[in-house]
């Protein structure tokens, strides 16, 4: 029997780069679906630098369009999505569904128990509007809620995050990894206490919106200037780096900004990790650094919590108040690594061989067993 095709939606540069992983190791033939342009490509296309694709109508008709004639060519084929948060991917997968697609959930990023989202709920109102639209078949899973698809197979990245899963009702789980996360094993080991702090937009609404962009870069500017020289380097997200010639980022902090580098080579160079709630905290401990989630206050920290990697008894959590300066920074270090080993056991399995578990677990998926 000819091994039914694999679709793997695409619209960011993260997802593009671990489709291209797994897709390198799987049997069956594979393609891909550009949710920027809604056309179903080769996998060696695509944009490896894109963000991901806003939910414009044309976008989610486009798409809707474009998975029911793969399904049509391919009535036995799999869907493999990097989440079912994002509109646009809850649309594609509700039409895959439809078709009669089997669907498997390849997260691309760390999984929490509510949404980081980038826009307030307008009190209530989108729960509301998104129950509409989910009870008249348009998307599948819930607004803010990875998994809540139920897709057919989940390949996490390990059984720290498997009670998620099951709390959305998935009873298909498979531990892989993250492809992503495959060439930590080549970095090398931590030398020293330089810190790597890996910023993101402190504007979110869901933690106060744009008034917060002061408080935070406030505090890094204090960090590094307390810091020896070459001790300290800040990694900004790419949304950051769009809005930096805005942003109130201070002199000392621009000045340790990383330029043309990627996270595993700033990965490589430090000896522990400092972020808020991300999945570069994730890869850093896979790397064997120490990683503090700092929070700019307590309503950041709650929220921080939600992911169950954060919520890990091991993991060293403080307010930005605790992080006074270096001296102060570099003991908290020291009570990381003392107490997080085996910590990424849990929550990033396989580091160097996620691609090749994850096509595996691909390969060996058949339809009959939904």
């Amino acid at each position: 029997m000819t091994a039914s095709t694999v679709l793997f939606l695409v619209g960011a540069g993260p997802q593009l780069h671990s489709a291209r992983r797994v897709s390198a190791y799987l049997e069956r033939p594979a393609e891909l679906l550009d949710l920027w342009n809604a056309t179903v490509v080769g996998l060696d296309a695509g944009d490896g630098e894109a963000h991901i694709a806003p939910p414009t109508l044309g976008r989610l008709r486009a798409v809707a369009a474009a998975v029911k004639a793969w399904a049509r060519a391919n009535p036995d084929g799999v869907v493999v999505a990097p989440q079912d948060v994002g509109l646009v991917y809850r649309r594609a997968i509700a039409v895959a569904r439809g078709a009669g697609l089997s669907i498997v959930l390849l997260p691309d990023g760390a999984v929490s128990e509510v949404k980081l989202s980038q826009r307030r709920l307008l009190g209530g109102v989108v729960p509301a509007v998104d129950a509409v639209l989910r009870g008249a078949g348009l998307f599948a899973g819930v607004h803010g809620m990875m998994a809540a698809s139920k897709p057919d197979l989940v390949l996490s990245w390990g059984h720290g995050w498997d009670h998620v899963y099951a709390a959305r009702g998935v009873t298909n789980v498979v531990d892989v990894g993250n492809p992503r996360a495959d060439g930590l094993d080549a970095l090398p080991a931590p030398q020293d206490d330089r810190i790597l702090v890996c910023s993101q937009p402190p504007w979110l609404p869901s933690i106060g919106g744009e008034p917060n962009a002061a408080v935070w870069y406030g505090w890094l500017e204090k960090l590094v200037g307390s810091a020896p020289e070459g001790a300290l380097k800040v990694r900004l997200h790419p949304q950051e780096r769009d809005r930096l010639d805005e942003l109130p980022v201070g002199e000392a902090t621009r000045a340790v900004l990383t330029h043309g580098t990627t996270f595993h080579q700033d990965l490589g160079w430090s000896g522990a990790v400092v972020a808020w709630s991300s999945t570069t905290m994730i890869e850093a401990a896979g790397a064997g650094r120490p990683v503090i989630s700092v929070a700019i206050h307590e309503v950041a920290g709650e929220l921080a919590r939600t992911m169950a990697f954060n919520a890990d008894p091991r993991m060293v959590m403080v307010s930005a108040e605790e992080i006074s300066d270096w001296a102060s920074a570099v003991a908290l270090v020291g009570k990381a690594r003392a107490q997080q080993q085996g910590l990424a056991d849990d929550y990033l399995v396989n580091v160097g061989s996620a691609a090749k578990a994850a096509a595996a677990a691909i390969d060996a998926w058949q339809p009959a067993a939904r």
